[in-house]
């Protein structure tokens, strides 16, 4: 069997994004990032990650490198 992959990886894979504007908050998410975390948008990413670092995050992202903090997932009521 042969796969083509004519979409983005991140829709076959159905990887959770999301897309900050300058100032850390949410401006955009894709249905599995929602799927787990919600209706974020317009909040910051500063008060869903535990580990978030803003020098480390500004010194990776300034040299074209990736920068990865936890993002915990809220406890949902039943």
């Amino acid at each position: 069997m042969m796969i083509t992959l004519d979409n983005d990886l991140t829709s076959l894979f159905s990887l959770p994004i999301i897309t900050l504007d300058k100032a850390m908050k949410i401006c955009d998410s894709n249905q599995p990032f929602t799927a787990l975390f919600g209706a974020v948008i317009g909040q910051n990413l500063t008060d869903l990650a535990d580990d978030f670092n803003q020098r480390k995050c500004d010194r990776r992202s300034g040299n074209g490198q990736a920068y990865h903090c936890h993002i915990s997932v809220p406890d949902k009521a039943d």
